[in-house]
């Protein structure tokens, strides 16, 4: 505390406060401080019981003007308000907090000119790394070549179909013909898919796993039981199924590409007077909080959102730490990691027949046979 202006005030103390009191030079004080070896046992100990002393907070800004790094990462999700991104933000933060780093959180609001302005930004920024979940995963991204110029290294949640990145996904292909595979065992081979067209690589991979598992059962997908909204949301999920029931699909079973959308899907099997699961078995993804309430009981597959956020978090700080021993080497050769995080089958009211409530909550894995084996947890994919 110092006087000023006749009171006394809390004035923040400077590493050149922390020299003066300690006897020191500031570029002492500095490296006690990052703990570096060439600083004397007792020297240390006396800077480091004074910089408690005295609540010394370093510069956030200034450490960052020395040693070219922000302490910051960014996060870029295509909607917040979707309930699957809260989980995987807290894995990612908490991670990265314990490693001493705090989270920039943007919205694209899936518009791809905003994800291109928030990348610019958050270089600008001088963010350490960044982690995002990519939209129109099938175009070329000019944001990659942004942040390969500058040298930030950066985690994709899905696969880029035009770039090599790092990349963290949950098995989607394996998760849903899991599913299928529990609808055939119910007797429920006449399946409508309502897929998401904006969720690009996803929605493809989700799309192809129901079809192998019928290819494996002896049996076709029809193409008329086959509706792709152009976005995730609930009303394009309701209309999707009014759709496929005008153009003549008999189905007994709805396959959605997530949660929010077998919501849309619920809302619209009521307009068609159909019951849940009586008429109509119903499977949703991502096991979001919702879908367990005892009104939506739904059968989901599990993507484990929060060690998404973890894996992915863990492996931004592995670059940035390349990154920082090759003094901040501009140019990252590869190769690139594909970490890929199982899934599994939660099977609730919405797919038990009446009667079978002793079915209700269980799980099955998507791991399989060796003949039918999920991907490896953890791979790697050279850019050569």
């Amino acid at each position: 505390r110092r006087r000023r202006g006749g009171r006394e005030v809390n004035v923040a103390v400077s590493i050149k406060d922390l020299a003066e009191l300690a006897g020191v030079s500031v570029s002492t004080v500095t490296r006690a401080l990052a703990d570096k070896p060439d600083v004397g046992k007792q020297t240390r100990k006396r800077i480091l019981e004074l910089a408690e002393k005295h609540n010394y907070q370093p510069n956030i800004l200034a450490r960052g003007l020395v040693t070219s790094r922000s302490f910051t990462v960014g996060v870029i999700v295509p909607d917040l308000t979707n309930p699957f991104f809260p989980e995987l933000i807290k894995g990612v933060e908490s991670t990265l907090w314990n490693a001493g780093y705090s989270v920039i959180l943007a919205d694209t609001d899936w518009r791809p000119e905003k994800e291109r302005q928030i990348v610019a930004q958050f270089i600008a920024r001088m963010v350490d790394g960044l982690i995002i979940a990519p939209i129109e995963t099938k175009r070329y991204h000019t944001w990659i070549d942004q942040i390969r110029a500058a040298g930030v290294p950066v985690v994709s949640l899905t696969r880029l179909e035009h770039h090599d990145a790092d990349t963290v996904i949950a098995s989607d292909r394996f998760g849903a013909r899991t599913a299928v595979e529990h609808l055939i065992r119910a007797g429920r081979t006449r399946v409508l898919y309502v897929g998401n067209d904006a969720a690009g690589w996803a929605n493809g991979e989700r799309e192809a796993g129901l079809r192998e598992a019928f290819a494996e059962a002896g049996l076709s997908l029809s193409a008329a039981c086959i509706e792709r909204a152009p976005e995730g949301s609930i009303e394009a999920a309701r209309k999707c199924v009014l759709q496929a029931s005008q153009r003549g699909c008999d189905f007994n079973a709805v396959v959605a590409f997530d949660d929010l959308m077998a919501l849309g899907v619920r809302a619209g099997l009521a307009e068609l007077r159909k019951r849940i699961p009586d008429d109509v078995a119903l499977i949703g993804f991502d096991n979001i909080e919702l879908s367990a309430l005892p009104d939506i009981d739904l059968t989901t597959v599990d993507i484990p959102k929060a060690e998404l956020g973890r894996v992915s978090a863990q492996l931004v700080l592995e670059r940035i730490t390349e990154r920082v021993e090759q003094d901040n080497e501009t140019t990252f050769q590869g190769p690139y990691k594909e970490i890929v995080l199982n899934t599994r089958l939660v099977v609730r009211g919405s797919t038990s027949e009446v009667g079978a409530g002793a079915d209700s909550d269980r799980i099955w894995s998507s791991e399989r046979t060796p003949a039918h084996r999920a991907p490896e947890e953890i791979g790697t994919k050279s850019t050569d």
